[in-house]
C-alpha cells in the first residue's frame, strides 16, 4: 500500500496498528465479495482485496514512486460503469512499495499502466480496486508527501521538488472514478 503498512509484511514487521487495521478489514472481505456489495479499495484497498482472494501481492515487483503514472483503459475497462467515456490513457498519482504480482482469482482487469500492470480491477459487478489514488489531487498528494517524507518512498530532500511535480501534473480522470462510485452507490 501507499501508508507504512503493507498487507506482504511479515505479521513481526507491523505495528499492532496495522496488524488490527489489516485483519478488521479483512475480516469485512467475505461479506464484501460474497455479497457483491459495493467497494472501492484504493492503493492499499487493492492489497487487501488481492491477499482476501489469495492473489500474490508483494513487493517483488512494480511498486512506484510517488509521482504520476500513465495509465490505461482496457477493453473491459472502457466498458465498465466507472469507467465508460473516460480518456483511453489518463495520469493518476501513484506512490506504493508493493503491488498484485497477478490478477486475482474472479477478477476483471480495468487499468493498467507501463510501471504496474494491475491499476484497477474489478471482482463481481460492484467490488473495484485501485492501485492508483483516485482520492488524491495536487493539494492531497502534497499533504501525504509530507507526512510520509520520512516513511521510505523517497530521498526526503526530494520532497519539493516531488511536491512541485504534482503541482504541475494535469491529474483530473480519477477523480471522476470516485464521483462516479459515488453517484452510482450513493443512495
Amino acid at each position: 500500500g501507499g501508508g507504512p503498512g503493507c498487507v506482504s509484511d511479515a505479521p513481526d514487521e507491523k505495528s499492532p496498528v496495522e496488524a488490527r487495521i489489516e485483519d478488521q478489514v479483512l475480516s469485512l472481505m467475505p461479506a464484501i465479495t460474497g455479497g457483491d456489495l459495493p467497494f472501492l479499495g484504493c492503493c492499499y484497498g487493492i492489497g487487501i482485496l488481492g491477499k482476501h482472494l489469495r492473489a500474490d501481492v508483494s513487493k517483488r515487483a512494480y511498486g512506484e514512486p510517488v509521482g504520476t503514472a500513465e495509465c490505461a483503459l482496457t477493453d473491459e475497462g472502457a466498458d465498465d460503469p466507472l469507467l465508460a467515456g473516460l480518456p483511453d490513457r489518463f495520469s493518476a498519482f501513484v506512490g506504493h512499495k508493493e503491488a498484485l504480482q497477478e490478477l486475482p482469482s474472479g477478477c476483471t482487469h480495468l487499468v493498467a499502466s507501463p510501471t504496474c500492470p494491475f491499476q484497477m480491477v474489478r471482482y463481481g459487478r460492484n467490488v473495484y480496486a485501485t492501485q492508483f489514488h483516485p482520492e488524491a489531487d495536487a493539494a492531497g498528494f502534497e499533504t501525504r508527501i509530507r507526512i510520509y517524507r520520512h516513511k521510505g518512498y523517497f530521498a526526503p530532500e526530494t520532497a519539493d521538488d516531488l511536491i512541485a511535480m504534482c503541482r504541475a501534473a494535469d491529474v483530473h480522470a480519477p477523480e471522476r472514478i470516485l464521483r462516479r462510485f459515488v453517484a452510482r452507490y450513493g443512495d
